[in-house]
């Protein structure tokens, strides 16, 4: 399941909203799995695609994904990079 969400991101098609939520829902499915480890390891490169594209009309979807990989990098003592995604003005939501 994994590698055919990792494919499905690479598809230069795949719009903005729809991107940045299934980059959330596998974050949130290796969490559960106990596999932050995969999280730190390729979540630069996760934002850089999502970054890549045009912006989500609905700003909250970026903000609750950059909240919870920044939640995931404090559960892995990641302190320095958490606070970068927490710091990110696009992280800040009224939720």
């Amino acid at each position: 399941m994994v590698q055919a969400v990792l494919d499905d991101l690479k598809s230069p098609r795949l719009p903005s909203p729809s991107r940045i939520s299934l980059v959330h829902a596998l974050v949130t499915v290796l969490r559960v799995e106990g596999k932050s480890a995969e999280i730190e390891a390729s979540y630069v490169d996760w934002l850089q695609e999502i970054r890549a594209q045009p912006p989500a009309k609905d700003p909250e979807l970026l903000a609750h994904l950059l909240s919870d990989l920044a939640i995931t990098l404090i559960d892995g003592k990641k302190y320095s990079e958490s606070e970068q995604l927490a710091r990110d003005p696009r992280t800040q939501h009224s939720g």
